[in-house]
C-alpha cells in the first residue's frame, strides 16, 4: 500500500505573513507618523507658546527701556533748566553790568555741547548764539516762558530745520524780561542712545502729539516726510493700530504698536511715551530681530531637530529655555544694569527696594547715600578710565560690606545709595568707617597715598508709603550735614542722620527759596552798619556792612537762618553785591553833602572766589557811584584759609590790584596759625569775639596769645581789630596792648543805615 505524503499548501501562510509583515509595518509607520505629527503638533504649539511669551517679554522690557530712556531725558532737561536758569542770572548780570552777554552764553553752548542758544524778547523775537532769527510770538508753549514758566517744546526754526528747546524765562528785578530758549539737548542724548541701544538697531524719535518730527533719527526717517503717520502710511504694510496710535498721542497716552515695513521686510516694534511737562513724545523703534534673532533661530532648529531625532527634543527644550533665559537677562542688563560698575541700575535699585520697604514693617531699612568727596580730581588727574575702574572698586567694596536683603547702586556720578536691614545708628556709624577703610585699602600697597574722603548720610524710614525718591532726598539732605562735619574733624569719612527737624529745616529753605528773589525785588533785605571805635582817640573811624532780612510774615529773620543757606544755593552772590550796592549809595550821599566818609567793609562770601572774575560786578557799581576805593574793604573769613590757601591769597591780590583793602575775619575762631599772618597779605586782622567772650586779667595763657597776636600784626604793618566787645573793661585792656579798634555791644550794635548816620556820622 502506497503511503502518500500530503501536500502542504504554504501559499495561505506566506501571504498570511506576508500580510501581517505588511500590516505591522503600516502600524509601525502609521503610529510613527502619528507619533511625529503629535509631537511635531505638540512642539508647534510649545515653540508657538514660547515665541508669545517671548514677544510678550520683549514687549514688557521694551516698555521698561522706554520708561528708562523718557526717565534719562527727563532728568537730563531738569538739569539744564538748572544750567540754563543760572545762564539766564549771568545774562542780567551781563546787561546790568553793560556786557555783551552773547560770548558767556556761546560758552555755555560749548560747555553743554548744544546747538545754540536762542535769546528771545517779551515779543517772542529771538536771536541765536549763531546769529539765527526768529520769532516765537505765535508758538504758545514757548511764549509761557515769559508767563514764568519752564518749557520742553519742540519748534521749527527760520533755516527749515527743527529744534527740541529748553526754555527758561528771564528775571530781571522781579519781573521776566525774556527767555533763554537751548537747542540740542535732548538730540545730544538720544543721538548717544542711538548708538548704544540694541547695537544701532533701534533708534528714537521725537514728535509732537500731532506726529510731527521734531528729532529724526540719522538714516531713519525720510527727510520730505513731515509727520511719523506719513512714514507710517508709506512704509508699513498690514499695520493695525495706527488709528488708535494717532488717538493715543492726541490724549496723551502711552502704548506700542506692532509694525512690519515695506521697505526691508523686517518686524519691528514701536513704542511711545508722553515726556513730561510738554506736548512731545519719545517714540523708540526696535527690529524685532534685534530682540529675538537668536531666539527665533533656535525655534526653527528644534522644528528639524524634532522631526529629525525625537530623543533630543527635551534637550533642545533646555536649549531653548536657556536661550529664552539669556536673552531675556540681556534685555534686564539693558535696562538695568549700572554700565560702569556692572551693579543694579538706579531705575532698578528703586524697583527692588521699593518693593523690599513695602513688605517690611516700618524702620526695618535704613537708605544711606555714600559721596566721594573731590572725586572730580581723580577724573581729571588720572583719567575718566581710572576714573570709572575707580567707581567699580568701590561698588564691590560697598557690595562685600552689605549683607543679605540689603541693596547697593551707583545713583550718579560717585554718589551710592544703600539700603540697609535692620541696623541702628551706632551699626551704620561702624559701616561708614569700615566703608573707609575698605576703599582705602589700596594705599597699603601704595608708596604714594592718595585717599578718598567720604560723606554718608542715613535716613531711617519711618513712612514706607513714601516715593523712594523722597527717601533718597532725606538720605542726602542728612549726607550734606555729614559733609560740614567732615570739615571739621581730621577723619576720612563723616556720617550724619535725617531728623524731623532736618525736614522743617528743609521745608523752611524751600520757603525761604521760593521767596528770595521777590524779596530782594521788594526791598526786603536791608544794610546795617556797626561801627568801628578808633581805640586811641575814641572816634568812629570805620564800620562793617551786614544783611538783615525783614520778612513781612516773620519779621527780623536771624541771619544765621538764611546766609548759610543762601551761601549753598549761590544767592548770597546778590545778597553781597546788593549790601556793597547800598553802601556805595550811602558814601556817595556823604561825600555830596560835604561829609568826610569813613570806610566801610563789606563781607565777601566764599562763593564769589569761585569765579576768577568776581571783581567785576562790584567795580562796576563803584564806578557807577563814584566811590574812591580807599572807603571800602573787603572781609574774608579765617575759614577759607582752610579750604584753599592759594586761591584766598590770589583773591586777595585781585582786591589791592583793583585798588581795595582786605581784613581777615574771625581770626582765631578755627584752628589759626601766626604763620598765616605772613602768608596771607590782608591789611587789616580781626580778633574773634571769642577771646573776649570769657577773658579775665587773671587768664595769663589767653592774654598772652593776644597780644602775641596784635604784636605779630603791628610788625607786619596790619590795622587790628577787636570783635565781640561788650565791657568796658575789655575795651580798657584793648586800650593797655595797643590794639588799634574796636567793634561791638560797648560801642553799638549793628543799626540801619540812618540811625547809624544820625548816631555817628553827623558827629564824625
Amino acid at each position: 500500500m502506497e503511503v502518500k505524503t500530503p501536500k502542504i499548501d504554504t501559499t495561505n501562510d506566506w501571504y498570511d505573513q506576508e500580510h501581517d509583515w505588511r500590516r505591522r509595518t503600516l502600524l509601525f509607520f502609521g503610529m510613527l507618523s502619528l507619533m511625529i505629527v503629535v509631537i511635531v503638533i505638540l512642539s508647534a504649539l510649545f515653540v508657538g507658546r514660547l515665541r508669545k511669551i517671548a514677544d510678550t517679554e520683549t514687549e514688557r522690557y521694551l516698555s521698561e527701556l522706554t520708561k528708562s530712556s523718557v526717565f534719562l531725558v527727563d532728568a537730563r532737561v531738569q538739569a539744564s533748566m538748572a544750567t540754563i536758569s543760572h545762564a539766564a542770572r549771568e545774562y542780567v548780570a551781563d546787561i546790568e553790568a553793560s556786557k555783551d552777554p552773547m560770548p558767556h552764553l556761546r560758552e555755555v553752548v560749548e560747555l553743554e555741547a548744544l546747538s545754540m542758544i536762542f535769546l528771545m524778547d517779551t515779543q517772542g523775537h529771538a536771536v541765536s548764539t549763531t546769529g539765527l532769527e526768529q520769532d516765537f510770538s505765535s508758538h504758545r508753549a514757548v511764549m509761557d516762558t515769559l508767563k514764568g514758566a519752564t518749557v520742553l517744546a519742540g519748534v521749527a526754526l527760520a533755516d527749515g530745520q527743527t529744534c527740541i528747546v529748553v526754555g527758561v524765562p528771564v528775571y530781571s528785578d522781579g519781573n521776566v524780561i525774556g527767555a533763554l530758549l537751548a537747542c540740542g539737548i535732548v538730540s545730544r542724548i538720544l543721538d548717544y542712545m542711538d548708538g548704544n541701544f540694541f547695537t544701532g538697531d533701534g533708534y528714537f524719535f521725537v514728535v509732537d502729539t500731532a506726529g510731527s518730527f521734531f528729532r529724526r533719527a540719522e538714516g531713519a526717517a525720510n527727510p520730505d516726510i513731515d509727520t511719523v503717520f506719513q512714514l507710517l502710511a508709506m512704509d508699513v504694510e498690514n499695520a493695525d493700530g495706527i488709528e488708535a496710535m494717532r488717538e493715543d498721542l492726541a490724549a496723551g497716552r502711552d502704548g506700542y504698536l506692532r509694525i512690519s515695513s515695506a521697505l526691508d521686510g523686517k518686524n519691528k516694534i514701536l513704542n511711545y511715551m508722553p515726556l513730561k511737562n510738554s506736548d512731545l513724545y519719545l517714540l523708540f523703534v526696535v527690529s524685532q530681530d534685534a530682540t529675538t534673532w537668536h531666539v527665533s533661530g533656535l525655534f526653527r532648529e528644534a522644528l528639524v531637530m524634532i522631526v529629525v531625532v525625537v530623543l533630543l527634543l527635551p534637550l533642545m527644550t533646555i536649549a531653548l529655555f536657556l536661550s529664552y533665559r539669556g536673552k531675556n537677562k540681556a534685555l534686564s542688563c539693558i535696562a538695568f544694569s549700572d554700565p560702569v560698575t556692572g551693579g543694579l541700575s538706579e531705575t532698578k535699585f528703586h524697583f527692588d527696594a521699593e518693593k523690599l520697604i513695602r513688605s517690611a514693617p516700618s524702620k526695618t531699612y535704613t537708605l544711606a547715600m555714600v559721596d566721594v568727596k573731590n572725586f572730580k580730581l581723580i577724573n581729571e588727574t588720572f583719567g575718566s578710565d581710572n576714573g570709572d575702574r575707580l567707581l567699580r572698586y568701590i561698588h564691590d567694596a560697598l557690595s562685600r560690606l552689605i549683607g543679605e536683603g540689603e541693596l547697593v547702586c551707583r545713583t550718579f556720578a560717585d554718589d551710592y545709595a544703600l539700603l540697609l536691614k535692620n541696623r541702628d545708628q551706632q551699626a551704620i556709624m561702624a559701616l561708614a568707617e569700615q566703608i573707609s577703610t575698605e576703599i582705602n585699602r589700596f594705599n597699603s600697597q601704595r608708596s604714594h597715598k592718595y585717599y578718598l574722603a567720604i560723606t554718608m548720610g542715613a535716613y531711617e524710614i519711618d513712612d514706607r508709603k513714601l516715593p523712594i525718591l523722597f527717601i533718597q532726598d532725606r538720605a542726602n539732605l542728612a549726607r550734606k550735614e555729614s559733609e560740614v562735619h567732615l570739615s571739621n574733624t581730621n577723619h576720612l569719612y563723616s556720617c550724619a542722620f535725617y531728623s524731623e527737624e532736618d525736614r522743617k529745616r528743609l521745608y523752611r529753605e524751600k520757603e525761604m527759596e521760593n521767596q528770595m528773589d521777590s524779596a530782594l525785588a521788594s526791598n526786603e533785605f536791608e544794610a546795617y552798619l556797626q561801627p568801628k571805635l578808633d581805640i586811641s582817640s575814641g572816634r568812629i573811624v570805620g564800620a562793617e556792612a551786614l544783611v538783615r532780612w525783614n520778612n513781612p510774615a516773620r519779621g527780623l529773620v536771624p541771619p544765621n537762618d538764611f546766609i548759610p543757606f543762601f551761601e549753598r544755593n549761590g544767592f548770597i552772590i546778590q545778597i553781597d553785591l546788593f549790601v556793597f550796592e547800598q553802601v556805595c549809595d550811602r558814601l556817595r550821599r556823604w561825600i555830596d553833602a560835604g561829609i568826610t566818609p569813613i570806610c566801610i567793609s563789606v563781607n565777601l562770601s566764599r562763593v564769589h572766589l569761585n569765579d576768577p572774575d568776581f571783581l567785576a560786578p562790584f567795580i562796576t557799581i563803584k564806578d557807577r557811584y563814584a566811590i574812591p576805593t580807599e572807603y571800602l574793604e573787603f572781609e574774608l573769613t579765617e575759614s577759607l584759609l582752610t579750604e584753599n590757601i592759594a586761591l584766598v591769597i590770589s583773591s586777595i591780590n585781585r582786591i589791592h590790584d583793583a585798588g581795595f583793602s582786605c581784613s581777615l575775619d574771625d581770626f582765631g575762631s578755627g584752628y589759626s596759625s601766626l604763620n598765616l599772618l605772613a602768608d596771607v597779605p590782608v591789611d587789616t586782622v580781626k580778633l574773634d569775639g571769642n577771646f573776649f567772650r570769657t577773658l579775665k586779667m587773671t587768664d595769663y595763657r589767653k592774654r598772652t596769645i593776644i597780644e602775641s597776636i596784635i604784636d605779630v600784626a603791628k610788625k607786619l604793618k596790619m590795622t587790628t581789630v577787636a570783635e565781640g566787645i561788650e565791657t568796658k573793661e575789655q575795651l580798657a585792656y584793648l586800650r593797655w596792648i595797643h590794639c588799634d579798634q574796636a567793634q561791638g555791644y560797648v560801642i553799638s550794635k549793628p543799626l540801619p543805615v540812618d540811625m547809624f548816620e544820625k548816631q555817628f556820622i553827623t558827629k564824625a
